[in-house]
């Protein structure tokens, strides 16, 4: 298993095109995001998913979350946002905001739940933009750990973990938050906040209030915090 050191604020070129080689030829990686470290693949590949199942003992075919690099690889894959959901991601990307938006049927189909939704983000992590850019856009990044242990937040703790069974670990010191992202699902008529991390449920309520949207929670109630909404 080989170990790359990069620098956070500037990740060197080339150790990024060799990151990126060694992912498309179906490696696995663990590597620094803004949250918690993420094992990482081509999800251009149809065996990566099963690979990284396999790593974390994850069973069912629940989709992962996604890394993109930029917004603008949305509009290349004609995936359309709502007036909504171009709020937040103007508010809170780059930052640990993950959004489910329906595909147009550009991406691959591990990647899509049943309604054809997917699950993406453009984290506050020099690295993690720079691998999915390398790589074409779209990486795997579901949490460093197996299930049912605590995620990792270095790159020891992903070594540990996965020592021998990934191909890499990208270190880039350690993660920012305590806190996984937050997932709003925006792929339909109404807003709903599925799971509440580093971005608060008031600050992303505050986003959607403003189109006289309410933000409802997985349960399809309306939220209620402390701010009142």
């Amino acid at each position: 298993m080989k170990i790359f050191e990069l620098n956070p604020r500037a990740p060197e070129p080339k150790l990024i095109n060799e990151i990126a080689s060694l992912l498309k030829s179906g490696g696995i990686i663990a590597y620094p995001t803004d949250t918690f470290y993420g094992l990482g693949g081509d999800a251009f590949n149809p065996e990566v998913d099963h690979k990284i199942r396999v790593l974390k003992g994850r069973e069912g075919t629940k989709p992962f979350p996604y890394i993109i690099d930029r917004k603008e690889r949305l509009a290349a894959w004609r995936i359309k946002l709502s007036p909504v959901a171009v709020a937040l991601a103007d508010r809170f990307w780059p930052g640990p905001l993950s959004l489910i938006l329906k595909d147009s049927g550009s991406l691959p189909a591990e990647a899509l739940d049943v309604r054809k939704a997917i699950c993406l983000r453009i984290p506050d992590n020099a690295i993690a933009r720079a691998i999915a850019g390398a790589l074409g856009g779209l990486l795997v990044a579901t949490s460093a750990n197996p299930s049912g242990r605590v995620a990792a937040r270095t790159a020891r703790a992903a070594t540990d973990y996965f020592r021998g069974e990934i191909d890499a670990v990208v270190d880039g010191g350690p993660g920012k938050s305590l806190l996984p992202s937050t997932i709003v699902d925006v792929s339909g008529q109404k807003v709903v906040l599925l799971r509440e991390g580093a971005i608060s449920a008031e600050k992303v309520a505050a986003v959607v209030s403003e189109f006289d949207k309410k933000l409802y929670n997985a349960e399809g109630k309306e939220n209620e915090t402390r701010g009142g909404m």
